[in-house]
């Protein structure tokens, strides 16, 4: 029997300062029947050649944002299953073994890890970001521990891009209020990186879009009773 066919989506901008630790995480993997899209969005760095000494298909997106970059990703995957990597993350060896064989033996659409953060030299926590969350594995609703069938993006749909930050959020929003189940693994899958250019370090609009995803989410709730 043919082992599944993994798409990696790794999405970047001006990403040269990381991009190659994120991809030999990838390169390091237990699991070795996979394809890595990289969408570079427009970098003006030295990402393209970095990313173009690894083999891996190159896309460059075509609008900016983060939404965009992910669907670009998506609709260039070839594999049954899907998975994210960020540019500034890291995945553990075992992270596409671990979840290719659940999803192998499961009737579910797919699953997340735990995830666990550390800080870059020199960056200090932001305020509002508790020093526990540094110390203890947690729950990842976040592409980066995502694993999922294809077919799910049909009827959870692509990212939307009207939100800068919230994208991700907007997604698993989205997953939820469809009743489509998706498994929470005990292992610690990703190493999330904070950083003094993560985007959720524009506290304001990712505020404002969560806002607006739960608001969202609210009205789909109603609209279903």
């Amino acid at each position: 029997m043919a082992k599944p066919f993994v798409s990696v989506l790794v999405t970047v901008r001006n990403g040269e300062r990381y991009l190659s630790q994120a991809l030999e995480s990838i390169m390091a993997q237990t699991y070795d029947h996979y394809e890595i899209i990289l969408v570079d969005g427009q970098s003006e760095d030295k990402t393209a050649a970095i990313a173009k000494s690894y083999p891996l298909r190159y896309l460059q997106q075509e609008s900016l944002g983060l939404a965009p970059g992910r669907n670009t990703g998506i609709l260039a995957a070839q594999g049954e299953l899907i998975a994210f990597l960020d540019h500034d993350d890291l995945w553990s060896p075992q992270k596409l073994e671990t979840q290719v064989k659940y999803l192998e033996n499961s009737d579910f659409q797919g699953s997340v890890a735990q995830l666990q953060f550390f800080l870059e030299a020199s960056y200090s926590l932001r305020p509002g970001f508790k020093q526990e969350s540094l110390e203890q594995p947690q729950v990842g609703y976040t592409p980066g521990t995502l694993m999922v069938r294809r077919e799910i993006f049909q009827t959870v749909g692509l990212f939307d891009p009207q939100y800068d930050i919230g994208c991700d959020a907007d997604w698993f929003a989205r997953l939820k209020d469809s009743n489509i189940a998706i498994k929470i693994l005990d292992d610690v899958l990703l190493r999330k990186r904070l950083h003094h250019t993560n985007l959720s370090n524009n506290v304001r609009v990712s505020k404002q879009e969560l806002f607006q995803v739960v608001r969202a989410s609210i009205e789909r709730q109603r609209n279903l009773c």
